[in-house]
């Protein structure tokens, strides 16, 4: 608390009655309460004070609050961080109120805090087809300084099954749901605990580390890219990974793995690219909606309890909506971050703005304090002195001055380097040069890129797999026997467009007088393609006939276990094939 505010609590506030209600279903903890305060002494009050633990504080991301000012309409309120004598153990906020609040009258406020860290996994390490258990320990009372007439907690978890809960009366379990009081007369800063421990499946994904870097041009366009690593900090996996095991637990729901997880960027988003150190993901998906756009990351493997992935995504957007000009004065404002996805937890991030060559009189503000380095300096083509580079750890508004003669400065550089390269031209062309072709090196290039292209052929319909996997688990659970035919017959066209198009690239192999083991193993591919897709008709006939009712779900079952034995043993060698072209 050093450096923070001195202040003292008011002895004349009650609460009333108030109503909480925490959010564990994900792995963050988001607590709301509403409050109806009472000003119980003789003389009015203009503020008022919140407490959190000193423990719990260390985890707080979030915190916001607001008061009722009449039946439909809230006040916002800025919680300011203070310090109060002989209370060096917890941490307070000051509540500036509007209006005063007469003797022996209440106010109704509403504070959103948000937790990150609190649930804890346990078992600490789980099998691969485990379901993920977590700890929650916290106060079925609301920690507060003033006492409380009476009050309710709310408890919302991510699931039914609960291992154990604390049973501090009067308690009630309802599905997913535990309701702890209503409790009377509760003393200011109660520490009474309870501890939850219940099934949480939800990605437990957090970003370890985040740069992300915007570069400002004047030619319309702003670039941003970020890097981000990315790590599943749920119940670590015990053992090895089975990819049998992973494609057989996909017919369960809510498994700890991460398949994947959604991205939102800008509504005016262009070019976007999604890679790592390999190269582009070309499984990922964008969806173009009307205020933003979608994408759906989906990283090269399943990301399970302790594992970790990183990769780069950068876009375009243009710059007329975030850079804004009074002659040669310039506004940048623009967000810190994108939502990278749902609850996410971010423990690092560092953002870079690159500003045009020659801006000047920089001048960085933000609504809360953030930590900046001192300015630096980015070289790219055509700079002479140097692009100046502002790099904070938050930040969401910038201004600086930039002169519109500059903008010339790289054109000018662009006329010139040409008027030399076409001088260069005219020697060159008046010089004889003899150059002989490397035909065995050209056909060994055409090779490699038909080899490229079917091995992207071959992981399209990979993803075809699994996509239509999780159809016959929907049909399965809907029995929508209209919706399954459409799908099946997609699944038929793109699945033979996909055999056609590998048979026309094993044409060209074959006329470019490719190796015979490299045409040998695309044949044994396509050969091992067509038995795996016997197995999956099969399979889906034995679908039909279990949704039909024509055979028991034990046969349906036993026959289904050996049907995917055989098709991961030949999913197996395919890839083994696909890699080694």
């Amino acid at each position: 608390c050093n450096g923070l505010l001195k202040d003292t609590l008011n002895p004349n506030i009650i609460n009333k009655d108030v109503v909480r209600s925490i959010d564990i279903s994900s792995q963050l903890i988001k607590l709301k309460v509403h409050a109806l305060l009472e000003n119980v002494g003789s003389s009015s009050i203009n503020s008022f004070h919140i407490a959190i633990e000193s423990e719990l504080h260390e985890s707080l991301s979030f915190i916001d609050a607001s008061v009722k000012t009449d039946a439909s309409s809230r006040q916002p309120l800025h919680p300011r961080p203070v310090s109060i004598s002989n209370h060096g153990d917890k941490y307070f906020y000051r509540l500036q109120l509007r209006d005063t609040v007469a003797a022996k009258e209440t106010f109704s406020v509403e504070i959103e805090s948000v937790f990150t860290k609190r649930l804890m996994p346990y078992p600490a390490q789980i099998n691969q087809l485990d379901k993920q258990l977590v700890i929650y320990n916290g106060s079925p009372y609301f920690f507060s300084p003033y006492s409380t007439v009476k009050q309710v907690t709310t408890i919302n978890l991510a699931s039914a099954n609960v291992e154990s809960y604390s049973k501090l009366k009067p308690v009630s379990l309802s599905g997913n749901t535990i309701t702890y009081g209503p409790y009377k007369d509760i003393l200011a800063f109660d520490r009474t605990s309870v501890a939850i421990h219940y099934e949480n499946n939800s990605p437990f994904l957090s970003v370890v580390s985040l740069e992300r870097v915007i570069e400002v041009s004047h030619w319309g366009n702003i670039a941003v890219e970020e890097k981000i690593n990315v790590k599943h900090v749920g119940a670590t996996l015990k053992g090895s990974f089975s990819r049998f095991d992973f494609q057989r637990g996909q017919a369960y729901e809510n498994i700890p793995a991460v398949k994947s997880f959604k991205t939102v960027l800008p509504a005016s988003a262009k070019e976007v690219y999604y890679r790592d150190e390999i190269g582009n993901i070309s499984t990922s998906h964008m969806l173009q909606l009307e205020d933003s756009v979608e994408l759906d990351i989906r990283p090269r493997f399943p990301l399970f309890g302790g594992w970790q992935t990183h990769y780069t995504l950068g876009y375009n957007v243009p710059s007329f909506q975030y850079l804004y000009s009074n002659t040669n004065s310039y506004l940048l404002q623009m967000r810190l971050i994108d939502h990278i996805f749902d609850n996410c937890v971010i423990e690092n991030v560092k953002l870079r703005i690159i500003l045009p060559e020659g801006a000047k009189n920089i001048r960085f503000k933000a609504p809360y304090q953030v930590k900046e380095d001192e300015l630096g300096l980015h070289f790219t083509y055509l700079d002479v002195s140097g692009r100046p580079v502002i790099s904070v750890h938050k930040s969401n508004l910038l201004h600086y001055d930039f002169s519109k003669m500059l903008l010339l400065r790289e054109p000018l550089l662009v006329v010139g380097s040409l008027y030399l390269l076409f001088l260069v031209v005219v020697v060159y062309v008046r010089l004889d040069f003899s150059v002989i072709k490397d035909e065995a090196d050209e056909a060994r290039q055409k090779i490699a890129g038909i080899l490229e292209e079917i091995q992207c052929l071959q992981e399209n319909r990979e993803s075809l797999y699994e996509a239509f996997d999780g159809v016959i688990s929907k049909f399965k659970a809907q029995k929508n026997s209209n919706t399954f035919a459409s799908a099946r017959k997609k699944f038929d066209l793109d699945f033979k467009k996909y055999h056609n198009d590998i048979s026309v690239f094993l044409d060209k192999l074959n006329s470019d007088k490719a190796e015979s083991t490299l045409t040998q193993q695309i044949q044994d591919m396509q050969s091992k393609e067509t038995e795996r897709k016997h197995l999956l008709d099969h399979a889906i006939s034995l679908t039909e006939m279990v949704v039909a009712g024509k055979i028991d779900r034990d046969k349906y079952m036993d026959n289904l276990q050996s049907n995917l034995a055989k098709r991961s043993k030949i999913a197996e060698e395919i890839a083994i094939l696909n890699s080694n072209l």
